[in-house]
């Protein structure tokens, strides 16, 4: 039989073996399957002929030239050839899921990327432990990392900088080298945002309303400005616009050792209670 014809099949075309061969000249080059669509509602198809399982998948080329994969009960995966855009219920990676059908990310590795823009960032989770975020720099002095906000578009108002040892070469009181900054618009503070506990700003290191300063945790300065279980003070000169009590109801005992008390414009009263005041009064002015 001459193989130089074409032929044109009406009534369709019946393989009765296992291979149907196109144009097939030792390799592809050049090999094509031409099939015109009869009309605007026919495509090219493979249809499962089961009931069941995977023989009930199918697979089309519609007329938008779409290559749509059914799985018997709707379209699973659609490749657009227009765009290039895939449309599936899910993605995987081999058997692993990466892309779920709510559209998250799953079983991701390493993130390797530009800028990330995000509503809302959620870190972790609540089955595992030991979770962080790493923010890494070089280790030269110009390098380091940072969280910053803005407000708008464009206006930056807080920062938290985190300084390696080498940053400008400085020092942590110089540069805030080897440190943790924190730049805050108006200040910084501490403890919750509406009731806060303690504060920074330009003037200096401040309690919230109603606190007081601690060693550990005791109290030494109150509310109200006091000091309070203050061991030994060493100092200068103390000045007072008010009285001066020394002692205690039971034992006023009080060593001067040399001191000179100058006292102007008083009357000054001493009751010993106990007969182990000892002063040394220089010069006593009335």
């Amino acid at each position: 039989m001459a193989t130089d014809h074409n032929f044109k099949v009406k009534n369709g075309l019946t393989v009765q073996g296992e291979t149907l061969v196109v144009n097939h000249t030792g390799d592809l080059s050049g090999t094509q399957v031409y099939i015109k669509y009869k009309d605007s509602s026919t495509n090219l198809q493979r249809w499962g002929e089961g009931t069941s399982g995977q023989s009930t998948y199918r697979f089309r080329i519609d007329q938008d030239f779409k290559f749509i994969g059914n799985s018997g009960s709707g379209d699973n995966i659609i490749l657009d050839s227009s765009t290039g855009n895939i449309r599936g219920t899910t993605f995987n990676v081999g058997s692993t899921q990466i892309i779920d059908s709510s559209r998250n990310l799953a079983n991701i590795g390493t993130i390797s990327s530009g800028a990330i823009t995000s509503a809302e960032g959620i870190f972790g989770s609540t089955s595992s432990s030991n979770q962080g975020i790493q923010i890494k720099s070089g280790t030269g002095s110009s390098d380091y990392g940072r969280i910053r906000y803005y407000e708008g578009a464009s206006t930056q108002r807080n920062t938290i900088h985190f300084f390696g040892r080498s940053w400008q070469g400085g020092t942590l009181t110089g540069h805030s080298t080897g440190s943790i900054n924190l730049d805050g618009d108006y200040g910084v503070t501490f403890g919750s945002w509406n009731s806060i506990d303690a504060y920074v700003d330009g003037n200096g290191f401040h309690t919230g309303s109603g606190r007081g300063y601690y060693v550990g945790s005791t109290n030494v300065i109150d509310s109200s400005r006091n000091l309070v279980n203050i061991g030994t003070i060493s100092s200068g000169a103390i000045s007072a616009a008010g009285s001066i009590n020394l002692g205690t109801a039971t034992d006023g005992l009080v060593d001067l050792n040399g001191i000179t008390i100058i006292i102007t414009h008083c009357t000054m009263t001493i009751i010993c209670l106990a007969h182990r005041v000892l002063m040394y009064l220089l010069i006593i002015k009335m």
